[in-house]
């Protein structure tokens, strides 16, 4: 999780252009985020569509915040998931126990992308020994309607 806006109901994240991800949202843009705290026992469920961005302002606005040390890890050579024979980062040999260099940024620049969700549905869970709360939210425009159900 990159990047939140209540006032635009959207989560930002990032990642790699070739993970199955992104084909699987260009299909179907309908997206589910879990986020649990384990402290308070509140699960948050957000529900609504996401849009991939690659070479766009948004792409490119939040590629601007992503320190050289991260950058790096867009670099590699082959698609994340893909199965090796030994542990291994994937990056290319020229940046291989080095410092990350501002100049090496192109190569992965171009593998970087922004995945935008804008969240209609919120499913609000507290979990309680004495029996659990739960909660319905719904996004209408700018209304919002509210109701608790059974858990």
């Amino acid at each position: 999780l990159r990047g939140f806006s209540e006032k635009n109901n959207t989560l930002i994240c990032h990642c790699d252009v070739r993970t199955p991800k992104v084909s699987q949202i260009q299909d179907n843009p309908n997206v589910s985020w879990l986020f649990y705290h384990p402290k308070k026992w509140i699960q948050l469920r957000l529900s609504g569509t996401a849009s991939i961005h690659t070479n766009d302002k948004t792409a490119e606005s939040q590629w601007e915040k992503v320190h050289r040390t991260s950058r790096m890890n867009y670099s590699a050579k082959s698609p994340p998931g893909t199965p090796v024979e030994k542990p291994t980062s994937g990056l290319p040999d020229f940046s291989r126990g080095k410092k990350p260099e501002v100049s090496h940024s192109p190569e992965a620049r171009k593998n970087f992308a922004t995945i935008v969700s804008r969240f209609d549905q919120m499913d609000w869970l507290m979990l309680k020994l004495t029996g659990h709360l739960r909660a319905k939210f719904l996004w209408k425009g700018n209304h919002v309607d509210a109701s608790w159900v059974i858990p």
